[in-house]
């Protein structure tokens, strides 16, 4: 439990044997910006390696309500919202993963309130390492480096392409761009600003 990652190349979300989470952060979005009429915020994660181990079950967004450092571990975990934000249904393979953050962003922005990011985690946590019967995502962080240096995590700002613009459709797009941003290697201009695994069963 006072294992942490801060400085490796890879951050997790895992359900098993008591959890593996992610913290995450991003830099400060004007209250301007952020009212912007059908404007979403999306995190893309890329996971280089994913395994799933149905039913996995949902992955909770959490609001973070305290400072924290990136070397974070289990026991110096901060505290979090009681109930997550949004909810989102595990999706099996390699590749990028979005997150919409939009609720989050907005309300910090309306209320002026500090942005300490959120945590990632699954809803249930109880599923066994030892018989590999677990769902998890190993993500590329910021630290990731040579083949994955392209693959970095970014904080998407997508405008409405219309009325006809379906949800599911647009983050298929978001997800596609991202993948051929990363591939060509372009410059992440929206970084999160800190990344840290917190993983429950690590001694």
């Amino acid at each position: 439990p006072e294992w942490n990652a801060g400085e490796v190349d890879n951050i997790g979300v895992g359900n098993n044997d008591g959890g593996v989470r992610t913290l995450i952060d991003w830099p400060a979005v004007s209250a301007d910006d952020a009212a912007v009429p059908g404007r979403k915020f999306l995190l893309a994660l890329y996971s280089r390696m994913t395994n799933s181990k149905p039913p996995a079950g949902l992955i909770g967004v959490y609001e973070i309500e305290a400072d924290w450092r990136e070397l974070t571990s289990w026991t110096t975990q901060p505290r979090v919202a009681a109930k997550p934000a949004t909810t989102y249904e595990f999706v099996a393979g390699e590749g990028s993963k979005l997150v919409d953050v939009t609720p989050i962003v907005r309300g910090r922005a309306k209320s002026e309130r500090k942005s300490f990011g959120v945590m990632l985690r699954f809803e249930k946590e109880d599923r066994s390492g030892t018989a590999q019967e677990f769902s998890d995502y190993k993500f590329v962080s910021r630290e990731g480096a040579g083949e994955w240096s392209a693959r970095r995590p970014v904080l998407l700002v997508v405008d409405p392409a219309g009325p006809a613009n379906k949800n599911a459709v647009e983050k298929k797009k978001v997800a596609d761009e991202a993948d051929k941003k990363a591939a060509s290697g372009q410059e992440n201009k929206n970084p999160p600003n800190a990344w840290i695994q917190l993983d429950s069963h690590e001694g």
